[in-house]
């Protein structure tokens, strides 16, 4: 991995160039203060290079206009709706039981499809993901793969934020006490919100990549797990 290379460029892990790249897809997710573009092989799966930039740099990226496979952006925002087949006005998804309802472009996947996929793959016990920005608040529970509960709360306060996480275990009947709290990079940055959630969850921690990385950058394994959800599911 290369860090510091270009001004604008926190982290990198660069592109081969012998790649096919016709053979590959290129994801984006964007956080608080980063961008994050990953390159995956579309056949093994394979994260192949990474660039992790500083905010408003992703778009003029010379990857952005290479002919891949496929160009996705990955959204985290909170405001979605979880609709189950039956009930979908447009299409049935033929991968999970529901489709996820949002205003989002063409190009643009929820995260959480990624985190539906990766917990019918790899999923076990009980699952707690949380996701907090402008107020609005989604919690996400999942029992032996299958989606228990996703619903989105206006929750203006640390303690507005607690009682609804802690009203959706409830309505599912899973033991607080046993849960750890999953959640994303830009909330796991609220440092003054984790510690104020820590005490009443078995733990808390930040969504990141299920395998280690030669970095040495902490919050790298963070940035790219988004991108990495949703490459595992197309």
């Amino acid at each position: 991995m290369a860090i510091g290379d270009k001004k604008h460029i926190v982290a990198e892990q660069p592109l081969k160039a012998d790649e096919s790249i016709n053979l590959c897809n290129v994801y984006r997710c964007d956080w608080e203060a980063y961008e994050v573009l990953s390159v995956y092989s579309v056949l093994s799966k394979q994260l192949l290079a990474y660039k992790v930039m500083h905010k408003g740099h992703a778009d003029q990226d010379e990857w952005l206009s290479m002919p891949f496979n496929k160009k996705l952006v990955v959204s985290q925002i909170p405001k979605v709706q979880v609709v189950p087949n039956q009930f979908a006005q447009n299409h049935a998804s033929d991968q999970l039981p529901f489709v996820i309802e949002s205003d989002l472009p063409k190009d643009h996947k929820h995260i959480l499809e990624g985190i539906a996929q990766w917990q019918l793959q790899k999923g076990s016990g009980q699952q707690l993901f949380v996701w907090y920005q402008d107020n609005q608040l989604l919690v996400v529970l999942f029992n032996q793969k299958q989606l228990q509960f996703s619903n989105v709360f206006a929750a203006n306060t640390e303690h507005e934020v607690l009682y609804f996480i802690v009203a959706a275990i409830q309505a599912v009947q899973m033991e607080q006490s046993q849960l750890t709290l999953t959640v994303s990079y830009d909330l796991w940055q609220n440092s003054a919100l984790i510690n104020f959630l820590k005490p009443y969850f078995q733990g808390v921690d930040c969504l990141r990549l299920p395998y280690e990385l030669d970095a040495e950058l902490l919050d790298l394994t963070a940035w790219l797990m988004p991108n990495e959800l949703m490459a595992q599911c197309e």
